[in-house]
């Protein structure tokens, strides 16, 4: 966080909790009724998606701790998002694009490896309040 009168911007890379607290109301609570949804939610994993899965943790788990963030996004995480189709009328895959959003007077902005956003030939923000699931 560049901590500076006029400059009030925290760079995703360089964030930390105490930063974003100047930022936003962050309060601990132990109340996982936001994610009940996905923790219930009853997905089938298909044997393709369950045999990728396994392989990829038989060829990397003795490794995966001295893989420093492109090795890991490349041999382990790419593989899965790779099966996942993120195309849709409304959004797209995209990554290592530039994104930052003002927040109470802050600027919060950074690269982010991966990001999921509409757009057609560069992320945009959403005009979708709602978008159903198919």
């Amino acid at each position: 966080m560049q901590n500076q009168e006029n400059n009030k911007t925290i760079t995703f890379r360089f964030a930390t909790l105490q930063a974003l607290m100047k930022v936003v109301n962050i309060e601990k609570k132990d109340n996982d009724s936001k994610f009940e949804s996905w923790f219930n939610y009853k997905y089938k994993i298909k044997d393709d998606e369950d045999f990728l899965i396994k392989r990829l943790i038989k060829k990397h788990k003795l490794f995966l701790h001295s893989y420093n963030e492109q090795t890991l996004e490349m041999r382990f995480i790419s593989p899965i998002l790779n099966k996942i189709d993120f195309e849709t009328e409304h959004f797209k895959d995209w990554y290592e694009y530039k994104i930052s959003a003002e927040i109470n007077g802050y600027t919060l902005t950074g690269t982010p490896d991966f990001m999921v956003a509409n757009g057609l030939d560069i992320p945009e923000i959403s005009s979708y309040k709602n978008i159903k699931e198919d």
